[in-house]
């Protein structure tokens, strides 16, 4: 007899920011675990709050049920599925759908159970459905119209007791056959488990419920058309791995008139690398304009470090410009904030910011280039004589002391006459 088990254990998607709910749910299981372990009376007087009665009608528990487990494996195993496909649908969904999308997608499958229990299985009427199953099978649906083109990363593990064989490793698995995989295994042992032939104490009902409600919502949502849209943004990206130049600059084509950061950062690298510079000069303007608009600033500015390494003067209206900055200097870009700053000082040299602005690069050039630092502090204090930072200035330039005399004479260097006279550093 040979036993196969295996489980998800990541994707392979880029995720861009931190996904503390997915974290914070992840907690909250391993809380509520261990609490009910440590006060097993307390729960026990407030039982509809943790455990989903089909017949009790709506109780709290119908929602909160998800955060109660029935033992260790239980729990582990829902976390695994928890960190697995959380993540990447949190930062794309937002935490508030993501975490209004948990709660509904538990209580479906909750509602699953029961409507299957009072239809094929009247003598498990009295049993409760505890954990997160139900809202974990609605996440993969919803991973599964999201990211179409991710792979997930299966462990898996082989072996037969009797011969004192195993195998074991991890294959990356394409989410539709995964998810496919997992949902058929579920019909198949909830027919089983109606017949008699399963351990009925496994929510199959549950595990049903919550993927087709994922289904739906997700639907509902459009998350089928944002994964339509991912999936030409993965196949653009794959020929910009294999320096397909002029095949990436095919795939982004859609890509030209569309709205999205990504899309139109991938598509002014398109153009950049085929030639197209006005193109490229164009739609690096509108991605970090797009991602502004909606409030990204890490992300406006990432993207804005990237265009000013091929168009240095590309500039921005004051506020923005300013943001910008702010934005470069959070994400530690010290040599596209600088350049940025040289940009405001430009074109806004009347604004109140730039006397600021002059002392910020000032302050990031100090550990780069002192005699870059001091030029600035000089320039400061000629430009602003009545800055209420003129104090701060003084002693920067006291730090920093005075310039040093670099020029000297060829002869003395030991160099030709035609190198007479050159600045050392």
């Amino acid at each position: 007899m040979y036993f196969f088990f295996y489980y998800p254990i990541g994707v392979e998607t880029e995720r861009r920011g931190q996904p503390w709910l997915s974290w914070g749910l992840m907690f909250a299981l391993v809380l509520v675990f261990g609490a009910m372990r440590q006060f097993p009376a307390t729960f026990a007087r407030f039982w509809w709050w943790w455990v989903y009665y089909p017949q009790e009608g709506l109780t709290p528990g119908l929602f909160f049920s998800a955060f109660a487990h029935a033992g260790w494996a239980h729990l582990l195993g829902n976390l695994v599925y928890l960190w697995t496909f959380g993540p990447s649908l949190e930062l794309a969904l937002g935490r508030g759908r993501f975490l209004l999308l948990w709660f509904a997608l538990g209580a479906a499958g909750n509602l699953a159970q029961g409507v299957m229990t009072a239809l094929w299985q009247p003598a498990a009427a009295g049993y409760g459905v505890v954990g997160a199953s139900g809202a974990l099978s609605g996440l993969m649906a919803l991973f599964l119209l999201r990211f179409p083109y991710a792979r997930i990363r299966t462990a898996w593990v082989l072996f037969s007791p009797l011969h004192g064989f195993a195998r074991a490793g991890v294959l990356p698995v394409p989410s539709l056959l995964a998810v496919g995989i997992w949902a058929t295994l579920q019909v198949l042992m909830a027919g089983a488990s109606v017949l008699g032939g399963a351990d009925s104490s496994t929510a199959f009902g549950a595990h049903l419920g919550g993927l087709l409600a994922g289904l739906g919502l997700g639907a509902g949502l459009g998350l089928h058309r944002d994964g339509r849209r991912y999936l030409r943004r993965h196949r653009a990206e794959e020929r910009f791995r294999r320096a397909d130049w002029l095949g990436f600059y095919e795939a982004v084509q859609p890509f030209f008139q569309g709205g999205d950061t990504e899309e139109l950062s991938l598509a002014a690298r398109a153009a950049r690398l085929v030639g197209q510079t006005a193109q490229a000069r164009d739609l690096y303007r509108r991605a970090v304009s797009h991602a502004w608009r909606r409030k990204d600033r890490l992300g406006a500015a990432a993207v804005y470090k990237e265009a000013l390494t091929l168009f240095p003067d590309l500039a921005f209206p004051e506020e923005t410009l300013h943001g910008l900055i702010l934005a470069l200097e959070e994400l530690g870009e010290t040599s596209a904030a600088l350049r940025a700053i040289r940009i405001y000082r430009a074109l806004f040299h009347a604004s109140p910011r730039a006397s600021l602005l002059t002392l910020r690069a000032a302050r990031l050039e100090e550990p780069l280039d002192p005699d870059a630092a001091r030029r600035l502090y000089r320039e400061h204090r000629k430009l602003y004589p009545g800055s209420p930072f003129a104090s701060i200035v003084d002693s920067a330039l006291r730090r920093l002391g005075p310039e040093p005399d670099v020029t000297f004479s060829g002869r003395l260097l030991g160099v030709s006459g035609s190198h007479e006279g050159r600045h050392v550093p």
